[in-house]
């Protein structure tokens, strides 16, 4: 394997754990907190079964249709990169690659629009 691929799948797995640090934060400071794992010890791969629960449980929280629908995109995002990293570590592309950064761009986007409300700023 290149050094190039080692530096690319490095940067996925950076890249999906400070946005699952970021999707603990929202979840943490929803109307109804949802608590996502949150230990050193725990891989992104052991969390996986909490984030489908909490995208089960967004449904149940008092937001309205669109802060629900850009809940659920931040963590059904989050869980399509995983599932895509896993493959590509198994068999490496480089687009499988650009492909989940992408995807992860796309979750930071809809977190950094629940935090705006959050934080007062949206609808």
């Amino acid at each position: 394997m290149s050094d190039h691929q080692d530096r690319m799948k490095e940067k996925v797995a950076r890249g999906l754990s400070s946005t699952y640090v970021q999707l603990v934060a929202v979840c943490a400071a929803l109307p109804l907190p949802i608590a996502l794992p949150m230990d050193a010890t725990v891989s992104t791969v052991e969390v996986a079964p909490a984030v489908r629960r909490a995208v089960e449980l967004v449904s149940e929280q008092p937001l309205s249709g669109e802060q629900q629908a850009e809940m659920a995109m931040a963590l059904t995002m989050w869980l399509a990169a995983l599932d895509l990293h896993r493959v590509n570590v198994a068999e490496y592309e480089e687009t499988r690659t650009i492909a989940t950064l992408a995807i992860l761009v796309s979750a930071v986007g809809a977190i950094h629009d629940v935090i705006t409300w959050q934080q007062g700023g949206g609808s």
